[in-house]
């Protein structure tokens, strides 16, 4: 007997996410604070979502059940610790969620590929935005500080600042390199050199160097950057400087104060606003050293899956695991559903996929110049 067959074409796990991706991070509400649009969007798309899984048939089996278990498990200890008091409520909340999201993708979405371009789109529609607001000094969508140059870093195309977009960008030039070579290096070289912003620099390291695998080529690649660090270490050595002694210092020293389950789920920015520049600082201060752990764990499994040659999948999460390291991309709610995304992507090329093949695009290839 066969099995009942899908709904309309619209009524589908990978069509419903392609416009989530497509309109996340360019989703604005006038009448409400960004933020606040920004997860309700999050939270609205992904019960959408979950509707639309239950008209779709799963695609693979799961295999991620000791890392969700495990995760959750331990918002809910985190939870019982500080008494389900409001704050840490809803962000566990949205960390369920977003666990739920990526089951979903990891389950239903048969050809990843397909919501590539999604992101490609999104984030070319966000840069040209800045380039009017910058350049043009025209802006269509925001009237704050528009043509006034002693506020340049309040241009960010909808990411609403400079550093922000510059985050955003970082996170998604892998895909932005699969799609054109020229134009990544194109978003690269203006915001290194003339917007001054760093974070995309160890990107477009990882995908040169795995890209192009002739020694000529690499060692090109590297004399490179040699070259650019020694007109902007200056720059990074402050940055850093910057994070050490008004942020990351103080925090690791109230860490200590309750390091075995930490402070609670959120709380960080209470004491110390909402810029972490560390997206795993957060999360460690508000679970404590079982965090520590549970981020060893994972640690642990995306270093023995990661393929050192040049992959889509995994030169995507290598870049998001580093800028977190300097950054706060999981702080920003626009872009939550592309680095689920990214991360999906990774595992159904790992071992999510029971079918035994994937997908040309996430296999990658190795090309020499």
């Amino acid at each position: 007997m066969a099995g009942p067959k899908n709904p309309a074409y619209f009524f589908m796990v990978t069509n419903i996410f392609k416009i989530l991706l497509l309109l996340s991070p360019i989703i604005y509400g006038f009448d409400k604070e960004p933020k606040v649009m920004d997860i309700v969007f999050f939270q609205v798309g992904s019960i959408i979502l979950f509707l639309g899984s239950l008209w779709d048939k799963p695609k693979r089996e799961l295999d991620i059940k000791l890392f969700v278990t495990s995760f959750l498990g331990l918002g809910i200890l985190s939870l019982l610790w500080h008494g389900f008091t409001f704050i840490p409520m809803m962000v566990f909340l949205n960390m369920f969620l977003g666990i739920m999201v990526l089951t979903i993708l990891i389950r239903y979405v048969e050809k990843p590929e397909d919501l590539f371009k999604y992101i490609v789109i999104a984030g070319i529609l966000n840069l040209a935005l800045f380039v009017s607001q910058r350049i043009i000094k025209f802006d269509p969508i925001f009237d704050n500080n528009v043509g006034d140059p002693t506020f340049p870093q309040e241009f960010g195309g909808f990411m609403g600042n400079s550093s922000s977009l510059a985050i955003y960008i970082a996170l998604i030039l892998p895909f932005l390199f699969n799609f054109s070579f020229y134009l990544a290096l194109g978003v690269f070289a203006f915001f290194m050199f003339y917007c001054k912003e760093a974070m995309l620099f160890p990107v477009i390291i990882f995908l040169c160097f795995f890209k192009f695998n002739k020694f000529k080529s690499r060692a090109i690649i590297l004399s490179l950057c040699l070259v650019i660090d020694f007109f902007f270490y200056k720059h990074f050595i402050s940055s850093i400087q910057f994070r050490w002694v008004n942020i990351w210092k103080e925090a690791i020293n109230e860490f200590f104060n309750r390091p075995f389950l930490g402070h609670g789920l959120g709380t960080f920015y209470f004491n110390y606003g909402s810029d972490s520049f560390n997206s795993y600082l957060p999360f460690i201060f508000g679970v404590g050293m079982l965090g520590i752990v549970w981020l060893f764990y994972v640690m642990k499994y995306f270093v023995r899956k990661f393929s050192f040659t040049y992959s889509l999948p995994d030169i995507a999460l290598l870049s998001f695991l580093v800028i977190s390291l300097k950054e706060y991309p999981v702080e920003m709610p626009k872009l939550w559903f592309t680095i689920i995304f990214i991360i999906a992507c990774f595992i159904i090329k790992k071992g999510g996929c029971d079918e035994g093949k994937v997908s040309r695009w996430l296999v990658g290839s190795n090309s020499g110049i």
